[in-house]
C-alpha cells in the first residue's frame, strides 16, 4: 500500500484522526483554569478574613479607578518601570552584542554579567535612596537595575549562536559591520532578545513595585503599603490584582510578537 493510500483510508476510516479532534478549545481551558483560580481563591477568603474574597476586590477595583487613585499610582509605576526598561533596552543590546562580537571581551565580561545576575536587586536600592531620594529616579533606576541582565544575556547567547555559514555569506557579499549585525546577527538573536524583553519587563516591574513600597512618594507600591498598613485587604488585592494584569498583558504582547516573527 503506497502512502497516499494509506493516508486515503486514514481519512476514510474514521474522523478521530484529525489534529485536535474530541479536544476542548483553548479558550474553553483558559476559562476553566480561571475559575479554578476564582473558586480556590474564594475558599481561601472563607478561612482567613485577612484574604479579601473576590467579589469584595473587584468591588475595591472599580472603586480605585472611579475615584482615580488606583488609575494614577498605575500610571505613576508604569511610566517609571518603561523607563527603566527602555534604558536597559538602550544599554543592554549594544553592550550585548560588542561582548558577543568579540572574544576576549566574552571571555573578560560574561562571567561578571554572570556575576551580576546572581545578585538579589533588592539590595541596591538602598544604595539608590541614599543616592536619588524617594523619588521616579530611584524606581527607573531599580527597573533598569532588574532588566539589563536578562536582555544583556539573552542578546550575547543569541549573537555567540549565530551559524558561521551566515557570517560567512554576509562576509562573501562585503557586508559593512552596521549591516552585519542589523541583518544577520540581531536578526538570528531576535528570537532570544524578545525572551529577554518578556523576562525583563517582568522583573523591573516587580522590582519597581518593590522600590515604591519601601520608599517613595507614589506608585502602585506605596497604595500597598497604605492598604497593608490600613488592614484592607480587598483593596491590597485589588493593587496585586492591577499587577498581575499589567504583567500579563505585556508578556501576552511580547509572546505574540516572538510568535509571529518565529512564524
Amino acid at each position: 500500500m503506497t502512502v497516499a493510500s494509506k493516508q486515503e483510508t486514514r481519512v476514510r476510516g474514521g474522523q478521530a484522526d484529525a489534529p485536535g479532534r474530541g479536544r476542548p478549545p483553548a479558550a474553553l481551558l483558559h476559562l476553566a483554569g480561571l475559575a479554578l483560580i476564582i473558586l480556590a481563591w474564594q475558599l481561601l477568603s472563607l478561612l482567613s478574613s485577612h484574604l479579601g474574597a473576590p467579589l469584595a476586590t473587584i468591588e475595591a477595583l472599580g472603586r480605585g479607578f472611579a475615584d482615580g487613585w488606583l488609575a494614577e499610582a498605575t500610571a505613576d509605576t508604569l511610566l517609571h518601570v518603561a523607563g527603566g526598561f527602555g534604558l536597559a533596552l538602550a544599554v543592554g543590546v549594544p553592550v550585548g552584542y560588542a561582548i558577543a562580537v568579540n572574544d576576549f571581551a566574552y571571555r573578560v565580561f560574561d562571567p561578571l554579567v554572570q556575576a551580576y545576575g546572581s545578585i538579589p536587586r533588592i539590595v541596591f536600592l538602598p544604595i539608590l535612596l541614599t543616592l536619588f531620594g524617594a523619588g521616579g529616579a530611584a524606581k527607573m533606576s531599580m527597573g533598569f537595575l532588574a532588566a539589563v541582565f536578562p536582555i544583556l544575556v539573552n542578546v550575547i547567547a543569541g549573537v555567540r549562536t549565530t551559524p558561521q555559514a551566515l557570517v560567512r555569506l554576509g562576509r562573501s557579499v562585503e557586508l559593512r559591520p552596521w549591516a552585519m549585525a542589523v541583518k544577520i546577527r540581531m536578526r538570528w538573536a531576535l528570537p532570544l532578545l524578545l525572551v529577554g524583553m518578556r523576562l525583563g519587563f517582568g522583573i523591573a516591574f516587580v522590582s519597581v513595585v518593590i522600590s515604591e513600597y519601601f520608599g517613595s512618594t507614589g506608585g502602585l507600591g506605596v497604595e500597598l503599603s497604605a492598604a497593608y498598613a490600613a488592614l484592607e485587604p480587598a483593596r491590597l488585592f485589588a493593587i496585586v490584582l492591577v499587577t498581575v494584569i499589567v504583567a500579563a498583558v505585556v508578556n501576552t504582547v511580547l509572546l505574540r510578537v516572538d510568535r509571529r516573527l518565529s512564524g
